[in-house]
């Protein structure tokens, strides 16, 4: 038996071998997959790509099998037809200059938005934003998951909005958003994968609305035993700019900050008559006074906004009352008349933030701290 398995070993040795070239038609490289196409690359020179649905007579089906990166760097815009039914999940990822995923309204597997960002069909399972997205993104209320890698090296975005019904973050999610500074993870969402924001090197501080969000830590190593050397990867890995976690007294948040070496900093909720009110950016004491979000509270409050970026001035107006605040200055005036701020309009975490009791009297508004629950009550 030896005998036979070596004399098989030594024939396919002397084998010649064998080269399986890519079969070519038009800008594409493909396979053919049982009754369809699979595109395995882009060879084109265009920048705006319009993926056929069909080559060489058979339906187009997938797009980037077995991990094929199929898009070079100067991909601005790409189509999918309303064949496809897979795509790989790196199929995007070396595009980055990619502005815009358009997928025809016709295919039954995904879909893209007003954002052009890929979706599956019924837009509960965010799956690429394009890597050339600038700006602010706010990911629709639909969406339940944040897939693997899905906002992956879109460094050009400064800010997400994560609406309440997202429940999972899955790995990779965020990985290298080096725009981003500070992020609201929402009280629905229960797992943050690894490394989900791995490598923002930007990101400082984190607001974690769920006291039992599963916060997943890899343990992986180097080596073999007995020199093998344990390695940890969490949701922040590479985060070198993250000092603070704000979350509830007691929560994973707070064990997985003085575990990391984080500043664990207790979340002040906000009650507007009886209903709890949610911000991009964390309330802040100041002076012992309670700092929100100045458009989010005022608007909560009924008041319209006008915000003056030359100089840094806010105006507010409700019901024959006008309010005006000035960063850095420890004065406002309501209708003209000129009243002292224990704490000034101040700039953090690239929001504007006033002081919520002072304007929640001037509009007439009721308030209350409660020390016990960490709160402020609103009421009319």
């Amino acid at each position: 038996m030896k005998k036979i398995i070596l004399i098989f070993i030594m024939i396919m040795l002397l084998l010649p071998k064998i080269t399986v070239s890519a079969e070519i038609s038009g800008d594409f490289e493909y396979a053919t997959k049982g009754d369809g196409i699979a595109i395995t690359k882009y060879i084109g020179k265009q920048d705006i790509i319009v993926i056929p649905d069909n080559l060489e007579g058979k339906p187009v089906m997938i797009i980037g099998d077995l991990g094929d990166c199929v898009f070079g760097e100067n991909a601005v815009s790409i189509t999918v037809p309303s064949s496809v039914t897979k795509i790989g999940s790196v199929a995007f990822s070396s595009c980055a200059e990619l502005k815009s995923i358009i997928v025809d309204s016709n295919n039954l597997n995904f879909s893209s938005d007003e954002q052009n960002i890929l979706y599956n069909k019924n837009k509960t399972r965010l799956l690429k934003c394009p890597r050339g997205k600038r700006g602010c993104v706010k990911i629709p209320n639909d969406v339940i998951n944040i897939g693997d890698g899905a906002f992956y090296g879109c460094e050009n975005i400064i800010s997400i909005n994560i609406p309440d019904s997202v429940t999972d973050i899955e790995r990779y999610a965020f990985q290298d958003c080096v725009g981003l500074t500070s992020v609201t993870i929402p009280s629905s969402v229960i797992s943050l994968g690894d490394y989900a924001f791995g490598n923002c090197k930007n990101l400082s501080t984190i607001i974690l609305n769920n006291p039992y969000t599963l916060i997943e830590t890899f343990i992986h190593g180097r080596g073999s035993y007995p020199d093998f050397i344990p390695l940890y990867s969490t949701p922040f890995s590479g985060c070198q700019n993250l000092t603070e976690i704000y979350g509830y007294p007691g929560s994973t948040a707070e064990e997985f900050a003085n575990e990391q070496g984080y500043t664990f900093i207790p979340i002040i909720k906000v009650l507007l008559n009886g209903g709890e009110l949610v911000f991009d950016a964390p309330p802040h004491t100041v002076n012992d006074r309670v700092m929100l979000p100045m458009r989010k509270i005022f608007e909560s409050l009924g008041a319209e906004v006008i915000w003056d970026e030359d100089t840094q001035t806010v105006t507010a107006q409700k019901d024959g009352t006008v309010i005006i605040m000035q960063i850095d200055n420890p004065q406002m005036t309501v209708n003209g008349q000129p009243i002292p701020l224990d704490a000034a309009p101040c700039f953090m975490y690239d929001r504007t933030l006033v002081p919520v009791r002072a304007i929640s009297e001037a509009l007439g508004m009721k308030i209350n701290w409660n020390g016990d629950e960490n709160t402020v009550e609103i009421t009319k």
